[in-house]
């Protein structure tokens, strides 16, 4: 028997027959299929970033940025070799725009190429925390903790550490866009490293927000309206 990624790849297939087979259904030169993304952590082939994605959904995305915000070391399940992709939510829906607007009946991959491994992943979302933290005066220190925890991980820069893999964990993810740059002129306008800044930002601002912790900088605006109120 074959993994269930082979099955979910058996099932996106599938589940698009009906649209060209069936013209009850919809009008044929109405059909746009997009590829490759998935809404399933396990398959997604190319994974979105940008400001308001879900911070605590458990891709790999949201995982390491939330634990090199904290100070906590990164996670990698297994050696950290396979692939994966990103892609910038701007781009996604530049291409679903242009796609819906062209005359192409045909499945389109809309992604970003460049492909990282997740140890190489990891290292950039550990220098990104780290820049954005030193800009903003935290030193490295940890994001919606206690201070006590705070003052342990005061100077601390996150590591990669690596546990068991998970079974049946696709080793490659890169989409082929070939054809939605023939077809639909577009391509990726936003890097992998410019779309995880803007992500790393919107994630700090959501835990400051989420654990009630005053933003850097805004002591003095908290403190004029607590006069005004009173």
């Amino acid at each position: 028997m074959r993994g269930r990624k082979d099955s979910t790849k058996k099932k996106k297939k599938i589940s698009s027959l009906p649209c060209f087979f069936n013209p009850f259904i919809t009008p044929y030169n109405d059909i746009k299929i997009k590829r490759p993304t998935s809404e399933n952590p396990p398959t997604d082939k190319n994974m979105k970033t940008g400001p308001r994605m879900n911070w605590n959904d458990g891709r790999v995305v949201s995982n390491f940025i939330l634990q090199a915000l904290r100070g906590e070391n990164i996670t990698i399940y297994g050696d950290g070799s396979a692939t994966r992709s990103f892609q910038y939510i701007h781009d996604l829906v530049d291409g679903l725009i242009m796609l819906m607007n062209s005359s192409c009946t045909e499945p389109v991959n809309l992604g970003n190429p460049e492909e990282f491994t997740i140890k190489q992943f990891a290292d950039v979302i550990v220098d990104l925390v780290a820049d954005y933290k030193e800009r903003l005066g935290e030193s490295g220190s940890s994001v919606g903790g206690n201070s006590e925890k705070d003052t342990k991980t005061k100077e601390k820069k996150s590591e990669v550490v690596f546990l068991d893999a998970v079974v049946d964990d696709p080793q490659r993810r890169k989409p082929d866009t070939t054809k939605a740059k023939e077809v639909l002129g577009w391509s990726p306008h936003w890097t992998v490293v410019e779309g995880l800044r803007e992500t790393v930002a919107y994630f700090h601002k959501t835990l400051y927000d989420e654990h009630g912790v005053i933003q850097p900088g805004m002591e003095q605006k908290v403190e004029a309206q607590t006069t005004t109120t009173e």
